[in-house]
């Protein structure tokens, strides 16, 4: 499993790819968001949705290529916490992690 470290108030890209109709692929599989600040871009080349489930450290809960960043994570956002979330693209799903810290 990968892991990135955010160490800037910049948003981190999240690579969404699928090969040939197999199951997509995210790089880094989980972010750690370390600044207050910070926020993911979730990048595919395809169409995608991004799904949280009703535990999500951002405002919003669904995010897809129209609407690709998080924003900050919310005040009340779980620290230390691995929020997993959902991302459909060609229709497979992949399960990975975001951290708060």
């Amino acid at each position: 499993m990968n892991e990135t470290t955010a160490t800037q108030a910049t948003p981190r890209a999240i690579a969404v790819t699928i090969t040939g109709g197999s199951k997509p692929t995210v790089e880094p599989e989980t972010v750690t968001l370390e600044h207050p600040q910070d926020e993911v871009e979730w990048v595919c080349a395809e169409d995608f949705v991004v799904s949280f489930g009703a535990d999500t450290p951002f405002r919003k809960r669904y995010f897809h290529e129209g609407r690709p960043k998080s924003g900050q994570p919310r005040s009340d956002a779980k620290k230390e916490t691995k929020y997993k979330y959902s991302v459909l693209v060609g229709g497979h799903v992949i399960d990975p992690n975001i951290i708060i810290k």
